[in-house]
């Protein structure tokens, strides 16, 4: 299964909702539409820090992704080190699936694409 996280962020950006990007991203956490951010293995330190400060400040969940930048653009057709996803159920549902992972002890394998 280690398309599974994959797979769900596609359906989530097909549905519009699942933002790309340091700018979208911080538009979307400042205007409350956020429910989880994830930011990529390899997403800088600047951006990383300011997207997490901004997400503590509006109390949104943070992740990070065993996935780096050319990974998500492989997976989303995009490349982007940070991710706003602005549905509950889809926040959900991915935030499940990483906790299994760490908890399995597989999490390379899940979120890999």
């Amino acid at each position: 299964m280690p398309d599974r996280l994959c797979g769900i962020l596609g359906l989530c950006r097909r549905a519009g909702r699942l933002e790309l990007g340091h700018d979208a991203v911080t538009d979307a956490v400042g205007a409350g539409k956020a429910a989880l951010v994830l930011i990529a293995e390899t997403c800088s330190e600047r951006t990383s820090g300011g997207i997490r400060k901004l997400a503590e400040e509006h109390h949104i969940e943070i992740r990070r992704l065993s996935m780096d930048m050319d990974e998500i653009g492989h997976a989303l057709s995009k490349r982007a080190g940070v991710l706003a996803v602005c549905d509950k159920g889809f926040a959900e549902k991915i935030k499940e699936l990483l906790d299994g992972a760490q908890s399995a002890k597989t999490g390379e394998e899940l979120h890999r694409c």
